[in-house]
């Protein structure tokens, strides 16, 4: 019953307004929805006093804020105030120190153009009276070939071209060898000359591990490769053909 006067107090009810309302007592239900109550409006009183007290703080920070803001623009102010300005149409002084002698720098003279080189000029080709000199245009072609050993491929094998020169007329005409082009077999001992010149060659080889170059005995080309086609030449076997030997290259 004290209880039930107590809760009716902090409600705001009178003893005589409890005893009105017919119950001096409250039960177990009752009274938990009650203190439930009572927490609610404690809550909500506690929150209401905390956010006055958040706009106090924030109208106080932004109260400090402005006052600072107008303290800097005020130092600022005095600051320019104070601070001398040089007088119209004078120059501002140049710092103190010790004054050196200007020192002349003779620029360096001009270098002369350095000549172009002449370009090189062609011989001029000796013009014989009646007589028109006409060059052939240089031709290419192509030509293979395989080196066997005993009948199987010879990889590895240094193969040169020979390309033969003559020179004379009719018995006396002589054959020069000339320029030469060189090449090594593949795994099937097939050799290949791309792009070469026109012409009669002789064929020459040099197997692996010899110190000496062979070549057929005839003394006639070997080959004779033609513009834009390729030639084929004959096996070569190197183990048992008739060969001539020749020391070095």
């Amino acid at each position: 019953m004290v209880l039930a006067w107590i809760l009716g107090l902090a409600l705001g009810l009178s003893p005589a307004d409890l005893r009105a309302g017919g119950k001096e007592t409250l039960s177990a239900s009752e009274l938990q929805a009650l203190k439930q109550q009572i927490k609610r409006e404690v809550l909500a009183e506690l929150c209401q006093q905390l956010g006055d007290a958040a706009a106090e703080v924030n109208q106080a920070h932004e109260r400090l804020k402005q006052e600072i803001k107008r303290e800097v623009l005020e130092e600022l102010r005095r600051e320019l105030l104070e601070s001398p300005k040089p007088a119209p149409g004078v120059a501002p002084a140049p710092p103190s120190g010790p004054s050196r002698p200007s020192e002349s720098v003779a620029a360096p003279a001009p270098r002369p153009p350095t000549p172009a080189p002449a370009a090189a000029k062609p011989a001029a080709a000796k013009a014989v009276p009646g007589q028109v000199t006409v060059e052939p245009p240089v031709e290419f072609g192509d030509a293979e070939g395989r080196i066997l050993w005993k009948g199987k491929p010879l990889p590895g094998c240094r193969v040169r071209l020979v390309r033969l020169e003559s020179s004379g007329f009719l018995l006396l005409r002589s054959v020069k060898h000339g320029v030469e082009f060189e090449t090594v077999t593949d795994e099937q001992g097939r050799y290949r000359f791309r792009h070469i010149p026109t012409g009669d060659y002789k064929l020459k080889w040099l197997t692996p591990g010899s110190n000496g170059w062979v070549r057929r005995l005839r003394d006639g080309p070997d080959v004779t490769v033609t513009a834009g086609k390729t030639a084929r030449l004959k096996d070569v076997e190197a183990g048992i053909a008739p060969v001539a030997v020749g020391r070095g290259s």
